[in-house]
């Protein structure tokens, strides 16, 4: 494919903060990344560029994409990365309490998807993110919010975001709103209790004491984190 033509398929993805131009030089070889990135972000490339190609090859899975707790699409990791400046290894590799604090989504036939908020602790001096966004890699604790679906042993990945302690409702609210609720009620009771945990269990200072209260609630609760004991990064 010429340059040119290559270069205006990029930028039709609409990628934000000019990355069709780090994606150019990722395909093209002169960004180098870490092997899992490398292939899950060539494979976003071949979905979004080549789809028949992509769909004929039937790339699923790779040998990074399932470990023992999560699993992913490597196109959808890929695109995460280049839209949202982080991975889903990432998300798990990289937080104290991922698969611990979740609230359900409305159910999409048979399958059961849920909305998990973690933290994320960088040390610029060993962990870094891979392609995080401007603004983002000088940050030491960030926060995030995934959409996956729940599986009878983890999740599997759809999505994840960074979320900040002062516009997170509205971030959430946005990024969500293309969900189906039965009500305006169910909606808002949804919403309210994604404020409540996010306040009460991650950005307090006291979220630690109140993360040990969180653990030690009734197991009827739908959102108690003993429910996925032992779900800790791979």
């Amino acid at each position: 494919m010429p340059e040119a033509e290559l270069n205006q398929k990029l930028k039709d993805l609409n990628l934000p903060q000019n990355r069709d131009v780090v994606l150019g030089k990722i395909l093209t070889g002169n960004i180098q990344l870490h092997i899992a990135a490398d292939l899950d972000i060539k494979i976003y490339a071949l979905n979004k560029l080549f789809p028949n190609s992509h769909d004929k090859l039937k790339i699923s899975e790779t040998i990074f994409s399932k470990s023992q707790f999560t699993q992913y699409d490597p196109a959808k990791n890929g695109q995460n990365m280049m839209k949202h400046g982080i991975s889903f290894r990432e998300v798990v590799s990289y937080s104290t309490k991922f698969g611990t604090l979740i609230v359900p989504l409305p159910e999409v036939g048979d399958e059961r998807r849920v909305v998990i908020f973690s933290d994320l602790s960088l040390d610029s001096n060993k962990y870094c993110l891979t392609l995080p966004l401007e603004g983002v890699s000088k940050k030491l604790k960030l926060y995030t919010f995934s959409v996956a679906q729940q599986l009878p042993f983890g999740f599997r990945f759809i999505s994840s975001r960074f979320i900040s302690k002062t516009k997170f409702s509205k971030k959430i609210k946005s990024d969500l709103r293309g969900v189906s609720f039965e009500s305006d009620e169910q909606r808002k009771l949804f919403f309210d209790r994604c404020i409540k945990i996010l306040r009460r269990y991650l950005f307090e200072k006291a979220a630690v004491s109140n993360y040990v209260d969180y653990a030690s609630e009734s197991s009827d609760n739908p959102l108690n984190p003993t429910q996925h004991n032992g779900l800790r990064p791979p």
